[in-house]
C-alpha cells in the first residue's frame, strides 16, 4: 500500500497539540482605544479573569507605528479552558489544556468571530490566522520521512523547532 492511499488518522494518541490559536486582525470603525472596552463588554461573562499585558507600558504612538507591537494583545481574558487575547487591531482565541478537537474548537472560534462582528467595530479584516502548536516527547523527525539538511549538516539529528507558514490568497 502506498503512503498516499492510507487514511489519515482521526486522532493521535497521545495528542501532540499543546495549543491552538485563531486570530482575527482588523481595521476598526471605532477609536482604537475603545476596542477593548467594546469587546470586554461582550465577553466579560465568558472570560471572568482579566490580565493587563506588558505591552501597555509602551507608549501608544510606538505601539501603533511598530508592526511588531501593533497586533500584540493588550489584555488577556481567561476562562477555564481558553483565553481571549484583545488588542487595538486584533483579537485571538486560544484553547488551553487538553485540545478539544476541531469540531469543538471550530464551533467556539466561529462563535467568537460572529460575536466580534456583532459588536460592530470591525471595518474590514486584514488577516485571519490559525496556528497549531504541537509538542512531541519523542524525536518525531526520526520517525518520519522528513529530511532537513543545510550544506552537509543533517538538521534532523539536532534539537529542532520547525515553523511552517502557508500563505493562501483569494483568487
Amino acid at each position: 500500500m502506498d503512503l498516499n492511499d492510507r487514511p489519515l488518522p482521526y486522532k493521535i494518541r497521545p495528542c501532540p497539540i499543546s495549543e491552538v490559536i485563531v486570530e482575527l486582525r482588523f481595521e476598526t470603525i471605532a477609536p482604537a482605544d475603545a476596542v477593548f472596552g467594546m469587546l470586554y463588554e461582550e465577553f466579560k461573562d465568558d472570560f471572568p479573569d482579566l490580565e493587563r499585558q506588558p505591552v501597555l507600558q509602551v507608549p501608544e504612538l510606538l505601539r501603533e507605528a511598530d508592526p511588531n507591537l501593533r497586533y500584540l494583545p493588550e489584555y488577556k481574558l481567561n476562562a477555564r479552558d481558553r483565553v481571549l487575547m484583545v488588542g487595538r487591531h486584533a483579537v485571538a482565541l486560544a484553547s488551553t489544556g487538553v485540545y478539544p478537537g476541531w469540531s469543538v474548537f471550530s464551533t467556539v472560534a466561529r462563535e467568537m468571530i460572529s460575536r466580534v462582528e456583532g459588536v460592530g467595530l470591525v471595518k474590514h479584516v486584514t488577516r485571519f490566522g490559525l496556528r497549531y502548536i504541537n509538542s512531541f516527547k519523542l524525536d518525531i523527525l526520526r520517525h518520519s520521512s522528513l529530511s532537513i539538511r543545510c550544506s552537509d549538516i543533517d538538521l534532523t539529528t539536532k534539537s529542532s523547532q520547525i515553523q511552517l507558514t502557508a500563505q493562501i490568497s483569494a483568487a
